[in-house]
């Protein structure tokens, strides 16, 4: 298997080098290198902990070369984004694929296609969603909030949306500090904070907004 494999800057995985890939070797070696980033700026991709991005392609899919660019675009902007391109016009994929491009995240959130028109928000929404449900401080956040809400009797945000961005705020501040600090709170405030957290905690009270918001 290792020889249908090449790593490119142990970063970019093709499976193997050949049709679509192999055409598109020198765009994803220039990508990588500092080239131009045409397809991700302006998102907000969650890099914070290691994330896997496995794209199936073919050669027929006249979608996929833009796929590729963009999944490696990704990788080029993160360092925590390892992405594993696998070509089924010579290999089985990795997981049941109904239709190409077809992508999977931390082996868990999978969606197909790519929006032609640039508008990768949406994209965008799959990265939060798959960071946010492979996240090993999940399960420990959640329960904080119960047993926070039934203390106070406070309920949960039913807006669903809503509480998902309030989870994912809250994962990425364990992820930079360590903590999860309200995101209400403005970040420039979060070095004072930082500072008193070293010789009292933070009561309770002043979270009562942010869980439940």
């Amino acid at each position: 298997m290792s020889g249908c494999v090449e790593s490119i800057g142990n970063r970019v995985f093709l499976i193997p080098p050949k049709g679509v890939l192999e055409k598109l070797r020198n765009i994803i070696l220039a990508k990588l290198s500092g080239g131009e980033r045409k397809l991700v700026g302006g998102l907000e991709v969650p890099c914070y902990r290691p994330m896997l991005i496995e794209l199936v392609v073919d050669d027929a899919c006249s979608v996929c070369p833009y796929a590729i660019e963009f999944v490696v675009e990704l990788a080029a902007s993160c360092n925590f984004i390892t992405v594993k391109i696998y070509n089924m016009s010579y290999v089985e994929p990795p997981f049941p694929v109904q239709a190409t491009p077809i992508f999977r995240v931390n082996e868990r959130v999978l969606w197909v296609g790519i929006p032609i028109t640039g508008d990768f928000k949406v994209i965008e929404e799959y990265l939060k969603e798959a960071y946010i449900e492979t996240h090993p401080e999940l399960e420990k956040l959640v329960e904080k909030l119960k047993q926070f809400a039934e203390l106070y009797n406070l309920f949960r945000n039913p807006n669903d949306d809503q509480f998902k961005q309030l989870l994912y705020k809250l994962l990425v501040n364990i992820d930079r500090y360590g903590y999860p600090y309200c995101p209400c709170r403005p970040i420039k405030f979060l070095g004072l904070v930082l500072q008193r957290r070293r010789s009292t905690s933070l009561t309770k009270t002043r979270y009562a907004h942010a869980y439940m918001h």
